[in-house]
């Protein structure tokens, strides 16, 4: 089983933090090559098509990289890596606009090629261009999962208004829910 060999488990999962820290005296390129080596796999023609694609000097060493570029450098070693599990925990923190389109666009690519992702992100609209089935967690715990449709009729907007007269009529209207009618005197 995958808990027997954690070794060969290692392997078939690429991950990708919110925060990546790298070795400050290697150049971009040679992280990557490091960090493939280190997963058992090639640095390949995908991983120069993604060096170009992402907009990374290879050949900047780490101390001198942006968040963003930090970012990418972790990006492209998964991404490179032809694995079961992809795993990404707030991976777009420090990209562009652009570069965040072309993470969405390799993540698709993934889930076309029949792979499996594990994403956490807070940006609403990422999660509704990748994800199948989602789960919402507060303070440590999941407290709902299913779909984007069954879990989009979950999210709910707080309204306070202050008002002249006796607003209890509210608290019938279709979609209202959790009325609750303060009285300052």
């Amino acid at each position: 089983s995958m808990l027997n060999n954690p070794v060969t488990t290692h392997r078939r999962i690429a991950y990708v933090p919110g925060d990546v820290s790298l070795w400050p005296g290697l150049t971009g390129g040679e992280i990557i090559d490091l960090l493939l080596r280190m997963g058992g796999h090639q640095h390949t023609a995908k991983t120069d098509a993604l060096i170009t694609k992402f907009a990374l000097d290879p050949t900047k060493k780490a101390r001198a990289y942006s968040k963003g570029n930090r970012q990418k450098v972790a990006l492209i070693a998964a991404f490179s890596a032809d694995v079961d599990l992809y795993i990404f925990d707030e991976p777009t923190s420090g990209l562009d606009p652009l570069q965040e389109l072309n993470f969405q666009a390799e993540v698709l690519a993934l889930k076309a090629a029949g792979k499996a992702v594990l994403l956490s992100s807070h940006i609403l609209a990422e999660v509704e261009k990748m994800v199948d089935r989602l789960a919402i967690i507060r303070q440590g715990e999941i407290i709902a999962t299913g779909n984007l449709k069954d879990l989009q009729a979950l999210a709910s907007l707080n309204v306070q208004a202050q008002v002249q007269r006796d607003a209890q009529a509210l608290a019938a209207f279709p979609g209202i829910m959790y009325f609750k009618q303060v009285n300052d005197s």
